[in-house]
């Protein structure tokens, strides 16, 4: 797994939402926080995935996440 913090003033449970709907199975960081402070970001996992998914995942998921950008 992999952790990639992103801007707080992106919503990671949006872009994990997204890329659900895009077949790419990730979570939000925020999820794992107790209390008031979290930071957004991303659990990546990409073991049992070849090279060749992992790319296609992280350009899906490179849009969906300039998508957001543009929307914030």
């Amino acid at each position: 797994h992999c952790v990639y913090l992103l801007n707080n003033s992106l919503s990671d449970v949006s872009i994990c939402k997204r890329a659900l709907k895009e077949n790419i199975t990730i979570q939000p960081l925020s999820t794992y926080y107790c209390g008031e402070v979290k930071k957004s970001g991303l659990v990546i996992g990409f073991a049992g995935f070849d090279e060749k998914q992992q790319k296609t995942a992280v350009l899906i998921l490179k849009t969906i996440i300039n998508d957001s950008c543009i929307h914030s």
